[in-house]
């Protein structure tokens, strides 16, 4: 039937810490939802609320005025951080547990000021799109924290310049020419957990922006940090190897750099040196959903699929509502034939997220294989696993009809419903979509030996010798009695 399937998304983690306005002529404001979530130990009175409320909205006016960026409020709700918590990251990931974002793009939490967090009073993720800020008694203050953390949000980075916003120097007022540039550049960028800082299409300019950045003022380690995740998403990894050497030079204690350093060193398939890499990356900041997200898909390259389900466990404890985490695992549980397990997973990621044609076909897997399981064990297979299969399979289909693995797998289905037909048809969608999906060929070659068509069983066997030259004993000798035997009356089926 096909390799057990793994949905790979390299995410990098940018949890940054950042700080106000400039203008522009753009296209009508692009409008985002913000779900605010307040630390239930500052006073939520009313009035308070309101003046909260109101803070709020004249942080967000300069992000309409400077870029055509209005900010909505979706809620205001209180949360409860982890008491232990001993920096503005570990805030950060309460926030990200215990906050789900429930239709906004953004979540922003605001702690109260008995969390002694040093000189860092605020963090963001801009892959999960999360920001958490400390609230202060000076109002403007706190206005400009928020815009630095909201501008982290759109790509920005901290730089070495006195008054700019996003100055890791000290507090500034001032958007500067660079940060503009990167937030306009960025405004209409996807807002959904996982998703890329930058969009593909704006990948070339990011990065001559960003490069432009570094050439000017050396000594930004964030600015390289970005560029090598650039480099990395447009496929030069030497580049990107370079910018992070150069970023962990300046700054040995870079997150971002180890992760992205690991994302190379798997796209590489380098991977002990990609488990290498994240290890680091979580020891500098642990704790991230995505980190354990990324560490899980080395371990499971690597065949560690115990370790992999411990850290793709791991990255749900830190977001629970983390859909592609339920899905790897779900894959790395049918791996270990541990059916039941993996089919409640694809429903809880199905949960999250209805329309995802790697869900529905890992689901439809995992039904398959629990029903011959089933079925050879002498033990009742229902008859509704197949439907149900079938069901998610068609599904897929639909949302990706380009997938080889699934009209296999609907051959299949097809197969052990007794529509002989139609599984052919399927598979031969397989192969013409892919012609060396070799599964797919050994399925048509068994359903046309059951059917006595030995000449077509035999091409397909041939076939996979030719893709796969190493492929079984038994494929050899199958293609031997077909070559000698010619009208195939020797072959005995069953």
């Amino acid at each position: 039937m096909g390799k057990v399937p793994f949905l790979r998304k390299i995410p990098l983690v940018v949890a940054l810490l950042a700080l106000s306005p400039f203008s522009y002529a753009f296209p009508p404001p692009r409008t985002l939802h913000v779900r605010v979530a307040v630390d239930g130990n500052l006073e939520v009175k009313e009035s308070w609320r309101m003046d909260l409320t109101r803070l709020l909205k004249d942080a967000f006016f300069s992000f309409r005025t400077q870029f055509g960026i209005q900010l909505k409020i979706n809620e205001i709700t209180t949360w409860n951080p982890d008491p232990d918590s001993g920096s503005a990251y570990d805030l950060l990931k309460s926030l990200e547990k215990r906050i789900p974002h429930e239709g906004s793009d953004i979540v922003l939490g605001i702690v109260s000021p008995q969390y002694h967090l040093g000189d860092r009073k605020a963090a963001s993720c801009s892959c999960l799109n999360y920001a958490l800020v400390q609230y202060l008694d000076s109002k403007r203050d706190l206005e400009l924290v928020i815009q630095h953390e909201i501008c982290h949000l759109f790509g920005a980075v901290d730089l070495r310049e006195k008054g700019s916003i996003m100055s890791g120097q000290g507090r500034g007022y001032v958007f500067g020419g660079f940060t503009s540039r990167v937030v306009l550049l960025n405004r209409n960028r996807a807002f959904y957990p996982a998703s890329p800082v930058f969009a593909a299409e704006k990948g070339d300019e990011a990065i001559s922006l960003f490069a432009a950045r570094a050439a000017s003022n050396p000594g930004e380690d964030e600015v390289h940090a970005m560029l090598a995740l650039l480099y990395f998403e447009k496929g030069d990894y030497a580049s990107a190897s370079e910018q992070c050497a150069i970023c962990l030079a300046l700054n040995p204690e870079s997150s971002s750099a180890n992760a992205t350093l690991g994302h190379i060193h798997l796209a590489q398939h380098d991977i002990n040196g990609a488990i290498a890499d994240y290890w680091k990356a979580l020891a500098l900041q642990p704790g991230f959903s995505i980190p354990h997200y990324n560490l899980g898909i080395a371990l499971f390259e690597n065949e560690e699929t115990d370790q992999a389900i411990a850290e793709f466990q791991e990255a749900i404890e830190a977001k629970p509502d983390y859909a592609e985490a339920y899905a790897n695992l779900a894959s790395a549980y049918l791996k270990k034939e541990e059916y039941d397990l993996s089919i409640q997973a694809c429903r809880t990621a199905l949960g999250l997220t209805p329309n995802s044609p790697e869900v529905l076909y890992v689901l439809a897997f995992g039904l398959i294989l629990k029903w011959e399981a089933l079925r050879s064990s002498n033990r009742d297979a229902p008859s509704e696993m197949l439907e149900e299969a079938f069901s998610s399979c068609q599904k897929s289909i639909w949302l990706r009809p380009d997938v080889p693995e699934t009209h296999n797998l609907m051959g299949t289905v097809y197969n052990y419903s007794g529509k002989p037909d139609l599984a052919e048809a399927e598979f031969l969608a397989a192969v013409e979509l892919r012609p060396e999906l070799t599964t797919a060929h050994f399925n048509l070659a068994m359903m046309y030996f059951k059917m006595k068509e030995y000449e077509k069983s035999a091409l397909h066997l041939r076939r996979i010798l030719e893709i796969n030259p190493k492929a079984g004993l038994g494929l050899k000798i199958m293609e031997a009695i077909f070559d000698k035997t010619r009208k195939y009356k020797m072959l005995q089926v069953r």
